[in-house]
């Protein structure tokens, strides 16, 4: 069983749980196994329960890549995706990680529960690419990508509408903490301010740079008509809590938190 319960959410249709830092998986294979039986204890069916392997960055294969869940026993059967949906009663997601966030959407139509990893890079809606480095051609070209929380939402809407999902957001790095300062990181700062707006900013200061990565969460599935009363979050930062780790805070550290959704059938008082 995992150590150090952080958050315990319990939605209309789903239950989503933050543990703190633990060994990586690649590491010490025995947490994954602690993971999965956590995931049943907690009321998750053990023949349903899939393990994630998110992506580092936008160099990683399955950088915002969203599969279907499949069962994990093993590291070597883990889904490589920073994106998983099922639909099934009784399954669970678990997704380590140290800074981004741990995402969870649930349609109360359809039963698709999604998870998500959704780091800053994984943000981005567009990027930039100069074609002439990859082909003859002209210059700078926008190439137009939707960041996770538009690739998670795709699948969660599916037959329904976005007022009949509801969403989570747990286990990030709180913005105060998330400075990008200096003149490496200007591009980023440029970037989301243009893109999302100061709302996205601590204190709205674009030269300190302290991104919210909940709140250009939030920001989008608004956007997307997902109500705003159908938005929850745990109110933690992975620096400040400190069961918590952060690889911002603490860059060596191999540990990560692990967040566990599990699909649980709609209530009736849903409706």
């Amino acid at each position: 069983m995992l150590k150090r319960l952080v958050n315990d959410y319990s939605g209309s249709s789903f239950r989503a749980c933050t543990f703190g830092g633990h060994p990586h998986m690649d590491q010490n294979p025995d947490v994954l196994l602690a993971a999965i039986d956590t995931a049943v204890e907690l009321g998750a069916d053990r023949n349903k329960v899939c393990v994630m392997a998110p992506a580092s960055g936008p160099a990683d294969y399955h950088f915002k890549k969203v599969s279907a869940a499949s069962t994990t026993t093993s590291l070597e059967s883990r889904v490589w995706a920073d994106g998983v949906y099922t639909t099934e009663i009784g399954a669970a997601v678990i997704m380590p990680s140290a800074d981004c966030q741990f995402i969870v959407m649930k349609n109360l139509v359809t039963n698709c529960l999604v998870v998500g990893h959704g780091g800053k890079p994984a943000m981005r809606t567009w990027e930039l690419v100069n074609l002439s480095e990859m082909h003859a051609g002209p210059g700078p070209t926008e190439i137009r990508r939707l960041s996770i929380i538009d690739q998670c939402l795709d699948y969660a809407v599916r037959r329904a509408f976005p007022n009949n999902v509801h969403v989570h957001l747990a286990n990030t790095i709180g913005a105060r903490h998330y400075a990008h300062d200096d003149a490496r990181t200007a591009q980023d700062r440029d970037y989301f301010w243009r893109y999302y707006g100061p709302e996205v900013f601590y204190d709205q200061d674009q030269a300190a740079g302290r991104l919210d990565l909940k709140a250009m969460s939030r920001r989008r599935l608004l956007d997307r008509n997902v109500p705003t009363g159908n938005i929850s979050d745990d109110g933690q930062c992975t620096v400040c809590h400190p069961d918590l780790v952060s690889y911002r805070a603490k860059r060596q550290t191999s540990e990560r938190n692990i967040g566990i959704a599990i699909n649980l059938p709609v209530k009736e008082s849903t409706y």
